[in-house]
């Protein structure tokens, strides 16, 4: 009789594109000389570095396994995202490639979606009947029945592998024939009631399973089966365990290898190792988001047994989810099986947990009475208490924010002053200068060049300027972000524009000097020698444009200096 785990790893193992470096090395006659004569030593190698391997794999632990079951939507994107891509690709693609494309995105499907699967497989032959394609055709057949024995559909399957003519299929769709004949008469084994027909399905999977070893001869998973349908599990643990402990658990194989290993553990009866290698199968399926799974059933099963009851019982409501979302019925059948049994414990184990509140609801009830008491009197305390403390934190925000005003003001006055000495100096040692070469032009006489001098305004204006520049300076300096700030109070297409070094333009400067504090008008227009009429229609103006023009010099007054 063929072993249950063994047709599974064999079954996953035929999925087109799987496993792509076995394909190449199957299928290319220079590889498959070299392959036939390294194989023998190649896993001696891997015998021999079994201890070291295992110690090398990133072991996946319960823990890990729980936080990619809470996490399956993030794994199920992914997947979601390149099956769109592939999609995208196909709308996009002319109709000579279309066959391709869809036997491509089946691919995508199996595992996740059947029935969005099944009309890849289907679409994929009529697009190959059009292009007269009959290679992609026949890959679109063996893909739909593929995904017949997946869903249960074993005569249809059977039917469709019949139509088609072994002598027009290459190695790889011949190998996919007898794969999936193999995993028909697997299935129909199991549930056979008769006897006569149990062992005619039997002897029809070792037949197809030999067939394929002719195509494949080094295929390492249908070699695993082989060995353990003979009852010689020490050589197939041998030849597949190396394998599987070569991969990470994220490997698109570490799933069926590791289911593999844990079923020769089964047979072996070591449970702990059974058990460790069913976990990682588990953790594969989950993180390449497959829906078509036995590893989270049997490893529900296992700790059940162990009396783990909710964990089994969430694994397997999940894969009951993903059995039904992928319409493999068969994997329903083996999940809703033990879900019964798991859920009358998982209900007893509620009831008792219910009485045990229900007692522990009345104690805490006493003590809620007995605290009530405590509570109202500690709660007029602490009413007294937070406003007390309430007055002292109001006294003390009041006090930190009069501070920060008076060191502002403080730092303000101070640079100002400073500058205003240093401005002054300067001022007179410019008139100093224009005094001396207009008496320089007076004792010689140049009566023509004096009164030149005397009508311009010239001096006047570079002294304007000048003052202007180092009231720039010196206020930027004070208020290095008031440009910015000020720009915040307005809708990006009237915010004002103003390019480092400049000069600030007059609005800026009129809303610089109600910064200070000199917010009179007729002050400002002295200082801007401006007319009033002009400073006030400045300020109209600008404080239209504001988001809120009723508030607008008042959030002026509050930008922050350094």
């Amino acid at each position: 009789m063929p072993s249950q785990f063994a047709a599974s790893g064999f079954s996953n193992f035929t999925i087109w594109g799987i496993a792509p470096f076995f394909n190449h090395i199957m299928h290319n006659p220079m590889n498959k000389m070299i392959c036939r004569t390294s194989v023998v030593a190649f896993l001696l190698l891997f015998a021999c570095t079994c201890a070291v391997c295992a110690e090398r794999q990133n072991r996946v632990s319960l823990d890990s396994l729980d936080y990619v079951f809470h996490h399956q939507d993030r794994y199920e994107n992914i997947r979601q995202a390149r099956i769109d891509s592939c999609r995208n690709v196909l709308r996009e693609s002319p109709d000579s490639c279309k066959a391709r494309l869809y036997n491509e995105l089946f691919a995508l499907y199996y595992g996740f979606q059947s029935d969005s699967a099944i009309l890849c497989a289907s679409r994929g032959i009529v697009e190959s009947r059009k292009e007269g394609n009959r290679h992609e055709e026949i890959n679109s057949i063996i893909n739909l029945a593929t995904l017949y024995q997946v869903t249960g559909c074993f005569s249809d399957a059977k039917r469709l592998l019949d139509e088609l003519d072994n002598s027009e299929l290459d190695s790889k769709q011949l190998y996919g024939v007898f794969s999936c004949n193999a995993n028909i008469c697997d299935a129909l084994e199991q549930i056979a009631a008769d006897v006569s027909l149990k062992e005619k399905y039997v002897a029809k999977f070792e037949a197809y399973r030999d067939s394929s070893l002719m195509i494949e001869p080094d295929n390492i998973f249908v070699l695993t089966g082989k060995l353990i349908d003979d009852g010689r599990f020490n050589e197939a643990l041998g030849l597949m365990r190396p394998f599987c402990d070569s991969l990470s658990a994220n490997h698109s194989l570490a799933g069926p290898s590791a289911y593999v290993v844990s079923g020769i553990y089964e047979k072996m009866g070591n449970r702990e190792l059974e058990m460790e290698y069913l976990i990682i199968s588990a953790y594969s399926d989950l993180i390449h988001a497959n829906k078509e799974y036995i590893s989270l059933t049997k490893l529900a099963e296992m700790l059940y047994e162990q009396g783990d009851i909710v964990r089994a019982y969430n694994y397997l409501n999940r894969a009951i989810e993903d059995a039904t979302a992928c319409k493999a019925r068969i994997r329903m059948e083996e999940a809703a099986t033990m879900l019964a049994i798991v859920n009358t414990s998982f209900t007893n184990m509620n009831a008792r947990w219910i009485k045990r509140l229900i007692c522990i609801s009345l104690v805490l009830m006493i003590m809620a009475v007995t605290l009530l008491f405590l509570i109202i009197y500690l709660r007029k305390q602490r009413m007294r208490l937070a406003n007390a403390n309430k007055s002292l934190t109001s006294s003390k925000s009041m006090l930190e924010a009069a501070n920060s005003r008076i060191r502002e003001s403080s730092n303000i006055k101070n640079t100002y002053i400073t500058n205003l000495m240093l401005e002054c100096i300067a001022r007179i040692d410019s008139l100093e200068s224009y005094r001396k070469s207009l008496r320089k032009m007076a004792l010689s006489a140049d009566f023509d060049s004096l009164r030149k001098e005397l009508k311009s305004n010239d001096f006047s204006e570079a002294e304007w300027k000048s003052f202007y520049r180092t009231f720039d300076t010196t206020f930027l300096s004070l208020f290095p972000t008031f440009v910015d700030d000020f720009n915040r109070l307005f809708p990006p297409e009237h915010q004002i524009v103003h390019q480092a070094g400049k000069p600030l333009s007059p609005e800026l400067r009129i809303y610089a000097l109600i910064r200070l504090g000199i917010d009179s008008t007729e002050k400002i227009a002295s200082l801007l020698r401006y007319s009033r009429a002009t400073i006030y229609a400045y300020r109209s103006r600008t404080h239209l444009k504001a988001f809120n023009p009723d508030t607008f010099e008042d959030e002026v007054r509050k930008i922050a200096s350094i």
